[in-house]
C-alpha cells in the first residue's frame, strides 16, 4: 500500500476503510497505474472513469462502479487535484407550511434527519388518503379510532415490508402526539418478532421501574437505577470506571453515601463534556456491587476497575448490548409485551429534569451537540449539586430495598473461591510440568546440534572426498602426459 493511500485511509472512518482501500485498489489495477500516476492524470481522469464505468470486462454493476468511481475522485480531492465535489440539493419538506405538520416535527426531536425522515413517512399517508395532515386530525373527530385502524391496515399493504415498521410506528406517534388517539396494532408494529416501544415519553415511569426491580438482581438493579436517575445511554454507562465514582461511594458501608454525585464525563456519541447525576439509590446499588466484587475477587477495588461488569467474571466490563439485553430480559420476566432500551430511560429523564429543574440545558445535562446556551459553566458543579440535590427528590422519587441479595453474593463468593481453586489448579500443574517442558527443550536443542554436527561432519568429508578425487585426477593426467613423451 502507498504512503498516500495509507495516510487518506487513516482519515475515515473504520467502517468505511475497507470498502475505500478495495475499490481504489481495484481501480489502480484496472488502470495498471500507481497512486503518483494517477495524480498525475489529474482532471484527465475523467476520461477513464467514463471508460471505467461502459467497461462490459469489469463484473459489476452499474451502481458498484459508480461508487468506485465516488471513492477514487474522493480520494484524489484528498491529494489535491481539484474535482467538483458533488452536492445534492435538499428537497423541501412535504407540507412545510401546514400547521399540524409543524408540530409533529418539533415533537419529534432536535435533530435534521429525524425531523427529514418522520416528514417522509406521514407525506406517504398523506398520498394514500389523498388528504394533508390538518385533514387528517380533523377527520379524526368525526370518525372512530376502528376505521382509522382499518384505514392504517389498507395504507400498511401498499408498503414494502422493510420500511412497514418504521412507517407505521411514525404514523401512529403522529395520531397520538397530535391527534391524542392511542392506537396498538401490534401486528403491524413488529420487527424480529417483538413488539417494540414507540416512545419512552410517556412508557417508562414509576410503575414500570418497580416492576423491572421486582424480577431484577442486584448487578440488573444497579444497572435500572442508573439508567433512571442518571439518564445515561449503554455505552456511557459502560465506560464508567470506579475512578470516576470513587468521592461518592461507600464500599465498607454501602448505606453511607452521597445523595447525590454530580461528575464531568465524555459522552462517546458527541464527544461533547456533559454533567453526569446519580441519585442515593443507584450510588447505594453501585457501591453493594463493587463490595461483593472486591470480596468475590479477594482484593481491592483499584481506579480502573470497571462499574458494570459481569456476574461470573466481575472484572470483565459489561458491553452496550449487554445492557440492552438485561432490560430486554427483564421485560420479558415481566410479560409487558413489549421491552425498554436506555434511549426510553433518557427520553423520560429529559422530560421530568425539564419539568423539575428550574435552569435546564439539555446540551449540558445530555451530552447534545449546540442548540441550547448554557444556564452555567461546567466547572461550576458545586452550584449544579445543589439544584440537583434540591430537585433529586422530585425527580426520582422511588424508595428501593437493596437489602436482599444474601443469596447473590453467597453465589459470587462461591464462584470466587472457584476461580481461585482454578488458579491454585493451574500453578501447581505449571510447576509439575515446567520441569518436563524444560528438559524436553534441552533434548530437543542437544538433537538438533547432533544434527547440525552431523551434517557439517557429511560436508567435510564430502569436501576431503572431493579433494582426494581431484589429486587422483591430477595425478593420471600427469602419469599420461609423461608417457607421450
Amino acid at each position: 500500500m502507498s504512503e498516500k493511500l495509507e495516510q487518506f485511509l487513516k482519515g475515515l472512518k473504520k467502517k468505511s476503510t475497507p470498502s475505500y482501500n478495495t475499490n481504489i485498489t481495484r481501480y489502480l489495477k484496472w488502470r495498471s497505474i500507481d497512486v503518483d500516476q494517477l495524480v498525475a492524470s489529474g482532471l484527465n481522469e475523467d476520461e477513464h472513469f467514463q471508460k471505467f464505468l461502459s467497461d462490459s470486462k469489469v463484473a459489476l454493476k452499474e451502481t458498484s462502479k459508480k461508487t468506485i468511481v465516488s471513492m477514487v475522485k474522493t480520494f484524489m480531492i484528498f491529494l489535491g487535484v481539484p474535482f467538483k465535489k458533488h452536492y445534492y440539493k435538499k428537497q423541501p419538506l412535504a407540507f412545510e407550511d401546514d400547521i399540524v405538520m409543524k408540530r409533529f416535527l418539533r415533537k419529534v426531536g432536535e435533530s435534521e434527519g429525524t425531523k427529514r425522515n418522520a416528514n417522509r413517512q406521514i407525506a406517504k399517508y398523506c398520498k394514500f388518503r389523498n388528504m394533508n395532515p390538518s385533514e387528517l386530525i380533523e377527520e379524526t373527530k368525526n370518525i372512530s379510532e376502528e376505521e382509522v385502524e382499518d384505514y392504517i391496515h389498507d395504507f400498511a399493504d401498499t408498503i414494502n415490508a422493510k420500511t412497514k415498521y418504521y412507517t407505521i410506528s411514525t404514523l401512529l406517534r403522529f395520531y397520538r402526539l397530535i391527534g391524542r388517539i392511542h392506537i396498538e396494532l401490534p401486528n403491524l408494529t413488529r420487527k424480529n418478532g417483538k413488539k417494540l416501544m414507540l416512545t419512552g415519553k410517556t412508557l417508562v415511569d414509576k410503575n414500570l421501574i418497580r416492576k423491572l426491580l421486582e424480577v431484577a438482581d442486584l448487578r440488573d438493579s444497579m444497572v435500572i437505577m442508573t439508567c433512571f436517575e442518571s439518564g445515561m445511554n449503554g455505552v456511557d454507562m459502560v465506560s464508567l470506571n470506579y475512578s470516576d465514582l470513587k468521592p461518592f461511594l461507600n464500599i465498607s458501608n454501602p448505606n453511607d453515601v452521597n445523595d447525590v454525585a454530580v461528575i464531568v464525563h465524555t459522552r462517546t456519541k458527541t464527544n461533547v463534556e456533559f454533567l453526569a447525576c446519580f441519585g442515593k439509590q443507584s450510588l447505594r446499588l453501585i457501591s453493594k456491587w463493587l463490595q461483593i466484587v472486591s470480596a468475590t475477587l479477594d482484593k481491592e477495588i483499584k481506579d480502573d476497575m470497571p462499574i458494570f461488569t459481569q456476574k461470573e467474571f466481575p472484572f470483565q466490563r459489561l458491553s452496550n448490548k449487554t445492557i440492552s439485553n438485561i432490560l430486554t430480559r427483564l421485560c420479558n420476566y415481566n410479560n409487558l409485551g413489549f421491552h425498554v432500551t436506555t434511549a426510553d430511560f433518557r427520553n423520560s429523564f429529559n422530560t421530568r429534569a425539564k419539568k423539575m429543574l428550574k435552569h435546564y440545558d439539555k446540551e449540558l445535562m445530555m451530552g447534545h451537540v449546540g442548540g441550547i446556551e448554557r444556564a452555567y459553566d461546567i466547572s461550576d458543579l458545586e452550584y449544579f449539586n445543589e439544584e440537583y440535590r434540591k430537585a433529586c427528590g422530585i425527580l426520582f422519587d422511588l424508595t428501593y430495598d437493596y437489602e436482599k441479595f444474601e443469596d447473590l453474593e453467597s453465589e459470587l463468593l462461591r464462584l470466587g473461591n472457584r476461580n481461585r481453586e482454578l488458579e491454585q489448579t493451574l500453578l501447581g500443574l505449571k510447576e509439575q510440568y515446567d520441569p518436563v517442558i524444560e528438559d524436553l527443550i534441552k533434548k530437543m536443542e542437544e538433537q538438533t546440534k547432533l544434527i547440525q554436527e552431523l551434517q557439517q561432519n557429511q560436508f567435510d568429508q564430502y569436501q576431503q572426498e572431493e579433494a582426494e578425487m581431484a589429486q587422483e585426477w591430477d595425478d593420471e593426467k600427469k602419469r599420461i602426459k609423461e608417457e607421450e613423451d
